[in-house]
């Protein structure tokens, strides 16, 4: 699980889906791949949801969806779009003009966590070691919503907020927060660049 930089602009409202990867992997068969656009995949019980990051290794025939290094690199995943239980999209690849898809390959993918009962709880400051709070969120305050999946989380910062940033960058973490009070995952400091509001009212 990495983090993730980010800007947020000025006196905009700014959100950001938040996912944690557990390090088991699933794999799911493929059992077809539509010369579509975009490109369509269909893998029985794929489940992933919106959104989620996935692999596809060892298909045949439409090998261009296929991760090109071990071990994979972001540049690898793809980003789907569930259509139903067993067929998702990737919007970003248009595969009418590919070779035709003539079988095997996996969706791999890490399983999520299931936050359910988590308290998830984040901080920006100056820097690591700054008392400085560039601002807070949580699931207390309401700026973090879970998700009715459990298996992602919603945060927003509203534009009043935003507007009142006068940091030029910041660094932040998030801690999920087990029931029993432990914190079993963290997400490691990543950093935000904050941009000025240009377009006002």
């Amino acid at each position: 699980m990495a983090g993730k930089d980010f800007t947020i602009r000025r006196g905009s409202t700014f959100r950001w889906v938040i996912r944690v990867e557990q390090p088991q992997v699933v794999y799911v068969p493929i059992t077809a791949i539509d010369k579509t656009a975009p490109v369509r995949l269909h893998a029985t019980a794929h489940g992933l949801t919106d959104g989620r990051r996935f692999l596809v290794t060892g298909a045949k025939g439409l090998v261009a969806l296929n991760a090109k290094n071990t071990p994979p690199r972001a540049t690898d995943y793809h980003k789907a779009k569930v259509v139903d239980p067993d067929t998702i999209e990737v919007n970003s690849i248009n595969a009418l003009n590919a070779a035709a898809y003539t079988g095997g390959g996996v969706l791999q993918y890490n399983m999520a966590l299931d936050m359910t009962g988590y308290e998830i709880r984040m901080q920006a400051r100056a820097s690591e070691k700054s008392d400085v709070i560039v601002f807070a969120a949580s699931t207390t305050d309401g700026k973090i919503v879970m998700q009715p999946d459990g298996l992602s989380a919603l945060l927003t910062l509203p534009e009043a907020l935003t507007a009142a940033i006068t940091a030029a960058s910041a660094v932040y973490d998030v801690e999920f927060v087990a029931p029993d009070g432990s914190v079993p995952f963290a997400m490691p400091q990543a950093k935000i660049t904050f941009t000025g509001e240009v377009t006002r009212g």
